[in-house]
């Protein structure tokens, strides 16, 4: 039959849908295939589409459709037929596998930026574990110098038959060797702590015992160095500590005042409450009267070797407060120092025992 120009691109844009439609079902199909296998769908029901809307539109205008016609149906059905290849195109780059690609590589992305982020901050702690150990190793090898030259000079001296009171050098050589010793000690006790590996045993204790104890204990060192110690506020808490940590580090915190605070030391122990998370804590407060320290070495106090003031040879290695903090530390409290009056206060926070047995 013969058909207008109008009728045949009609024929051929629907035969050209049609094909279309076809070959998104066959396109639908092919999900979770490779994107090859997609596109090689998409090129085929475009040649598809053309090749059918030009053979069913100029076999509707049989017998003999004239020129006008056959270019109207080519154009149609080459118009037709790209449009539907740009839409299932389309659909297989912006498809569900497109975008879990893209969701893929994002998330990549992401691991990567992350990854390098954490290899900083990685190389971060690397290098200022490696200056403090560097610092360490210093301050160490500078405090044993001291006592194994004293040692030296008395073997060469007892090898040079010189030695005119040999029970005063035997003593001498005993209290070098304590000297070593505690070094020694500390700084095992150090690099154990600054590793993570100290072992805890976290029960209630009441903090007052730990106090009373290191005074006792205590006790001559100060008074041989005209040092009064005093209680002040002293109420009866009990706090979730590790008793030979807890031990240490009053222990610790008391020589220190006792070398550097001056005539008078006081400590006072009592309940508080505060922070976000409402923490309640049990606190020992060490004051002296050493004159303070320097503000731009207040945030210095708890650092491996720091010493303030002129320090003797045998008043160790300055390792004590490094070692405190990191115990307080290690048993989730808190420790401070700062300036008060004529002197400093050093600040202990531990975990109160809830509930509070101290009444």
């Amino acid at each position: 039959m013969n058909c207008s120009p109008l009728q045949a691109v009609l024929i051929a844009a629907c035969e050209s849908s049609g094909v279309g439609l076809l070959g998104a079902a066959v396109l639908r199909s092919l999900r979770g295939r490779r994107v090859e296998h997609q596109l090689a769908a998409v090129l085929g029901t475009t040649v598809a589409a053309l090749i059918v809307s030009i053979v069913a539109a100029l076999l509707m205008a049989r017998p003999a459709p004239d020129a006008e016609v056959a270019v109207l149906v080519v154009c149609a059905s080459g118009v037709v037929s790209t449009g539907i290849g740009l839409l299932l195109g389309r659909s297989v780059l912006r498809g569900p596998d497109a975008r879990g690609c893209d969701g893929r590589t994002s998330a990549l992305a992401r691991q990567l930026v992350a990854a390098n982020a954490e290899l900083a901050e990685a190389r971060q702690h690397r290098r200022a574990a490696e200056d403090a150990r560097r610092q360490l190793v210093s301050w160490f090898a500078h405090d044993l110098r001291t006592p194994l030259a004293r040692l030296r000079a008395i073997a060469e001296s007892a090898q040079e038959g010189v030695l005119v009171d040999r029970s005063r050098y035997l003593g001498q050589v005993q209290n070098e060797v304590r000297r070593l010793t505690t070094l020694v000690d500390d700084l095992f006790e150090l690099s154990r702590i600054q590793a993570g590996a100290v072992t805890l045993t976290p029960s209630d204790a009441a903090l007052d015992d730990f106090v009373s104890d290191a005074v006792a204990e205590l006790g001559d060192a100060a008074a041989e160095g005209g040092v009064q110690l005093s209680a002040g506020r002293m109420e009866p808490v009990v706090a979730v500590v590790d008793h030979k940590a807890m031990a240490r580090v009053m222990r610790e915190l008391l020589t220190n005042a006792i070398r550097h605070g001056g005539a008078a030391v006081s400590i006072d122990t009592w309940r508080e409450s505060g922070g976000s998370a409402g923490q309640r804590w049990a606190v020992v407060s060490i004051s002296d009267e050493c004159g303070g320290i320097p503000e731009q070495d207040l945030d210095s106090v708890f650092e491996v070797g720091w010493r303030g003031g002129q320090v003797r040879e045998d008043e160790g290695g300055g390792l004590g407060l490094a070692i405190a903090h990191g115990l307080v530390v290690a048993q989730r409290g808190e420790i401070a120092v700062r300036n008060s009056g004529g002197g400093c206060c050093f600040e202990v926070r531990v975990p109160l025992s809830g509930p509070d047995r101290s009444g």
